[in-house]
């Protein structure tokens, strides 16, 4: 059983801190010697979600209460999913956990409460359609960003296009070529940030014959998300 653990679980496969996976894991191997009968019905793997699932509400629940409401709140245990590198949980009014949806009270503007698995960052989903949440919020977990980005080619005969599509004289469209005989534009996306500036740009170049596409790229996020 020992080597079952060591061998098929690790801190970055639960994506939590060292502290935390060490806990449990103790937690675990105390279990393994002394409970066995405990094994009969669920796997080390399953007993360790458990338990990370209890210690996430308990976050969780601290964390909403810190919020700015008025009463106090709770995080449910029912409807709980795990993502890759978070959970999202349902909430509401503590004294309103014994009732049925539609009797609950309705927040315009936020949706589920999202928690990293090592329950340091939380925040609540927003209620945009077609916005998935989720991706941007484990995104801001690795402080990763996604941004746009328009590579040009640039050839000496097409500097007229050039020069009309991007709107600068000579001089500093020259200054915009890299080594690599490239203009490079980027801009960082938000989530409701559907076209780039620069995309009127890549759609005149097209239409012109020169052949560029704005592509969605990621990279560590240049500020604090």
């Amino acid at each position: 059983m020992q080597v079952f653990f060591y061998i098929f679980l690790s801190q970055e496969s639960f994506h939590v801190g060292a502290w935390e996976f060490l806990f449990w894991q103790n937690f675990l191997l105390y279990l393994i010697k002394y409970k066995r009968s405990f094994f009969h019905k669920f796997t080390v793997v399953e007993i360790l979600k458990i338990l990370m699932k209890t210690q996430i509400i308990e976050k969780a629940n601290y964390w909403i209460n810190q919020q700015d409401f008025e009463e106090e709140m709770i995080v449910l245990t029912e409807g709980i999913e795990e993502h890759k590198y978070c959970f999202s949980l349902l909430w509401c009014k503590e004294k309103e956990k014994h009732l049925d949806w539609n009797q609950r009270t309705n927040w315009i503007g936020v949706g589920r409460l999202l928690i990293s698995k090592d329950g340091k960052i939380a925040e609540f989903e927003g209620s945009a359609p077609f916005v998935d949440w989720i991706h941007h919020f484990e995104l801001k977990i690795q402080n990763i960003e996604e941004y746009w980005l328009l590579e040009i080619p640039y050839r000496k005969k097409d500097i007229s296009k050039l020069k009309s599509a991007i709107k600068c004289p000579t001089k500093e469209l020259m200054e915009l070529v890299n080594k690599d005989d490239k203009i490079i534009f980027d801009e960082s996306k938000a989530w409701n940030n559907h076209f780039p500036k620069f995309k009127e740009i890549a759609d005149d170049l097209n239409r012109s014959g020169i052949n560029c596409q704005v592509e969605i790229r990621q990279r560590t996020a240049t500020k604090p998300t």
